[in-house]
């Protein structure tokens, strides 16, 4: 994240970007404005383009990065149990795999959630979190009892009393 947003020589920064959008004419050794050039002043849409690109790259992973900060945050004033705490990082991981890995293996997944055992909320039946239950589990932020067709939350926390 430091290199993401401070470090001004990171080829993976955004300090290429801000330079030339602070500053008409860069003197950054590293960014230099072009000769001829007040950098955005004459950008075409290559140039765009490619801002456009490198900051929703990096931004989707500055904003991760935030979500983590304010989840810690939160269970540290709700007071979590730690195996809550693990089960929804788990949660997270597993939406951050299905959104930025090229690798993502949902089959790994559907094998790990079929341990796991599910009370619903409304009918209080016991299931398992296997076949179309664990693919809504991946792919969506809802999953389906498979007793009462009741909705369920993926990765809420309980709050009781």
């Amino acid at each position: 994240m430091v290199d993401v947003i401070y470090k001004k020589d990171s080829p993976r920064g955004l300090s290429k970007i801000w330079d030339q959008s602070l500053h008409i004419i860069t003197s950054n050794k590293r960014y230099p404005t072009s000769v001829g050039n007040l950098n955005f002043i004459f950008a075409d849409d290559n140039v765009w383009y490619e801002h456009w690109k490198t900051y929703y790259d990096k931004i989707t992973f500055i904003m991760a990065f935030m979500v983590e900060i304010s989840i810690a945050i939160f269970e540290e004033i709700y007071n979590s149990n730690e195996t809550l705490k693990e089960f929804n990082n788990f949660i997270r991981s597993m939406k951050y795999d299905l959104t930025f890995s090229e690798e993502y293996n949902p089959e790994m997944y559907v094998e790990l959630l079929e341990a796991l055992t599910v009370t619903c909320d409304i009918c209080s039946e016991k299931y398992n979190v296997k076949d179309e239950v664990a693919i809504e589990f991946i792919y969506d932020y809802l999953f389906t009892c498979p007793y009462g067709s009741h909705l369920e939350r993926v990765g809420q926390y309980y709050i009781e009393g």
